[in-house]
């Protein structure tokens, strides 16, 4: 019993709750954008690819001056791109591509903000035409035991 009111006196019973917006993330990038487009991120790397069924790629892996080059040759193969931050990732992510245009194009591409315990945002790295960006609140019903999407697959054209 004294275990058990440890257990639950240090928050574990209620951890899927702040960590249930991984899954709504992941489910929202899902659904508003599609299968074959790749995401920049770094904390959603591996969620998004397994909740969401989405191509990720760790932007901290990509040197600087790689960003808009990426973005283009994606897009020649008829890949859509995304970023997926959090709010602290936005200064350092327009730090690291400074001078490139997608990264100096974030404040005008964002398609949503995720509020919940933490402000998540996607942006579209190469819009082609007007965005409408959302606030989305953390819903977290029928989270609680989710399976994976189905294995993101990169078909270049």
């Amino acid at each position: 019993m004294w275990n058990l009111h440890t257990a639950q006196w240090y928050g574990s019973f209620g951890a899927w709750i702040g960590e249930g917006r991984i899954v709504a993330v992941a489910k929202t990038v899902a659904e508003r954008t599609p299968p074959e487009s790749v995401v920049l991120t770094l904390i959603h790397s591996g969620s998004l690819r397994y909740y969401g069924g989405r191509m990720t790629m760790r932007y901290d892996q990509l040197e600087g001056e790689w960003l808009d080059r990426t973005v283009a040759w994606l897009r020649g193969r008829g890949i859509r791109t995304y970023a997926l931050l959090e709010q602290w990732e936005i200064p350092d992510f327009k730090k690291r591509f400074a001078g490139q245009a997608a990264a100096e194009a974030l404040d005008r591409s964002l398609l949503f903000q995720h509020v919940g315990v933490t402000t998540i945002h996607l942006f579209e790295l190469a819009p082609d035409g007007p965005l409408f960006s959302e606030k989305i609140k953390t819903d977290l019903t029928g989270l609680r035991a989710v399976p994976p999407a189905p294995r993101p697959v990169l078909v270049l054209q």
